[in-house]
């Protein structure tokens, strides 16, 4: 079951008329000017030429230094559907050139990218090709220059027409699962973008579930596209769903010429994995976390914290598994499905999480336990071992350790001055130091020993329990012939 969440802008404005949209097919391309990974310094030859004032206007055979190469700007030209290949500038950046007959707002969507700038202007990149970004820019009369970061996979890029100067971008909403029998308020988040050179003060969002009363809630003030100042970006939006009779008309015609954007929301039983969105204490964001409930609502149950593998949604981890009698199962989103690791931000929201769903459910804090799979084995680790007290066991599956014994992370030696202040900073990343934490820990291993992605190394350099005063501490490893692709 289905119902309709709407949502309505209350301004008056009108989009500007523009003959656009515009495809980025052909340009210039730079490969291997940068090198990256988890280091605190990556080297970037085209960013340090911005930064320093020297960077010009490429064109077609000009060369960039990089070490003791010399690399050079060639011809970009997409494929008929519009894609470039990720490794037509791989390491390096590609070069656009879009002439205007007049200044204008437009609408940079664009997917495979690490970030771009526009006419000199930093703006984020969409590395996963998600689809997410859709990002006002101010194009100037003549011609304006766009710049991306090379990222994951193929590329894509367009300037499309702002269909309103305030509108939703529902592509990156996050919207909740309805609980049936359930009347509480719940929280919505969506992106509202202004498409206009000055900020927009005053806006109220009204949003109406089919068949519910309408909800108001002012937002800040939306900032201009060039506005690189921070502010409060994010979007909050509270809506009441107490059913009160048939779907009724909801929009204002008078006061709104916006979009009117509409998002389906589920209508999920109360034993049926569903989305719980929550109001984050980290920034003011709205958040979500799967939650797959016991099998009865009895307070005083275990808790198990599921950490998702990297390109999982929290919802489609928490669908993995089959509903328990003794335990609900949480999974947080780790802020994305690639999110940064389960650290930093991806540890901040995991343990919001855990609290926010201790509460909710009335957990038996006794029993609470981390797993996950893969990057989410990671997290089973690196959460487990820096907060011990928080986890009765923890279950890293086919987990690797750290940033430095898998990823690529680069240690810096030990010295004197700046160096050692960013070799201390991160310790916090050192899971294989807080190994120790385990030993009054109840651990579970699971690793496949042929696993060609994370090698079974990885588990079997966690020496847990090592140096526990307990004969009881029950440590446990599982390998299997072959590589372990799910549980």
């Amino acid at each position: 079951m289905h119902l309709v969440l709407s949502l309505l802008l209350l301004l008056s404005a009108e989009p500007a008329q523009s003959k656009l949209p515009i495809e980025l097919r052909e340009g210039l391309a730079i490969r291997g000017v940068t090198r990256g990974g988890r280091v605190p310094f990556p080297l970037d030859a085209v960013q340090y030429a911005i930064v320093a004032g020297t960077f010009a206007k490429p064109e077609g055979g000009a060369e960039i230094e990089f070490g003791e190469a010399k690399r050079i700007w060639e011809r970009l030209v997409a494929e008929e559907d519009g894609s470039i290949r990720g490794s037509a500038f791989s390491g390096g950046y590609a070069y656009f050139e879009v002439e205007r007959p007049q200044r204008e707002i437009a609408i940079l969507e664009a997917t495979g990218h690490g970030m771009a700038y526009v006419n000199g202007e930093p703006l984020a990149g969409d590395p996963y090709g998600y689809g997410y970004s859709k990002l006002p820019v101010d194009l100037k009369e003549g011609p304006n220059a766009l710049l991306f970061a090379s990222g994951r996979g193929n590329f894509r890029a367009k300037l499309t027409p702002p269909p309103a100067s305030a509108f939703f971008n529902l592509s990156d909403a996050t919207l909740p699962d309805l609980l049936e029998g359930d009347s509480a308020p719940n929280w919505a988040g969506v992106i509202l973008v202004n498409a206009t050179r000055s900020p927009l003060t005053g806006l109220v969002v009204r949003t109406q579930v089919e068949g519910g009363k309408a909800a108001d809630t002012e937002t800040p003030s939306a900032r201009t596209p060039l506005d690189l100042q921070g502010g409060d970006s994010n979007r909050s939006l509270r809506y009441d769903r107490r059913f009160d009779g048939r779907p009724q008309a909801h929009a204002d015609p008078l006061r709104s010429n916006a979009r009117l954007p509409e998002a389906q929301l589920r209508v999920r039983g109360p034993r049926q994995t569903r989305k719980v969105t929550f109001l984050s204490q980290i920034d003011g964001s709205v958040q979500y976390y799967a939650l797959n409930p016991a099998t009865d609502d009895a307070p005083g149950k275990a808790l198990i914290l599921s950490t998702h593998g990297a390109s999982v949604e929290a919802i489609g981890q928490a669908d993995a598994y089959s509903p328990k009698p003794w335990a609900n199962l949480v999974a947080p989103t780790n802020r994305r499905p690639y999110g940064f690791d389960w650290e930093d931000w991806g540890r901040k929201d995991a343990l919001e999480v855990l609290e926010h769903a201790s509460q909710k459910l009335q957990a038996d804090r006794s029993r609470t336990y981390v797993t996950g799979h893969s990057m989410g084995g990671h997290g089973a680790w690196y959460l487990g071992l820096t907060f011990p007290d928080l986890f009765s066991a923890m279950a890293p599956s086919a987990g690797w350790v750290s940033f430095f014994s898998y990823a690529g992370g680069q240690r810096i030696e030990p010295s004197t001055g700046i160096a050692d202040l960013f070799s201390r900073a991160a310790n916090p990343s050192d899971t294989l130091g807080l190994v120790r934490n385990s030993s009054k820990q109840n651990v579970y291993i699971l690793h496949g020993d042929k696993d060609d992605n994370v090698p079974v190394r990885e588990a079997r350099s966690m020496n847990v329990g090592a140096g526990s005063d307990r004969q009881d501490v029950p440590i446990s490893r599982a390998a299997r012939s072959g590589p372990l692709v799910g549980w």
